[in-house]
């Protein structure tokens, strides 16, 4: 799974809430819940990019002979 900078940057701005609500102790609260809610949207986010089976099917046309004469079996 690739992280992207988005994540780092939400996860590092809660990390600095919880810095600046140490000597603030009425923003700790505040900080907790941004954190929760940043890991609620990380959670959801990875279950709906892997928990969902979506059914794919493909088809491939290809030319009978792919080099000047001679047919190649395509499997």
């Amino acid at each position: 799974m690739y992280l992207t900078n988005r994540f780092f940057w939400l996860f590092g701005a809660s990390a600095a809430m919880f810095a600046i609500a140490y000597p603030f102790a009425w923003l700790f609260p505040l900080a907790q819940t941004v954190f929760v809610g940043f890991l609620a949207l990380a959670i959801t986010d990875w279950m709906l990019l892997f928990l969902r089976k979506p059914k794919l099917s493909c088809r491939r046309e290809l030319n009978p002979v792919f080099s000047l004469s001679d047919p190649n079996p395509v499997s």
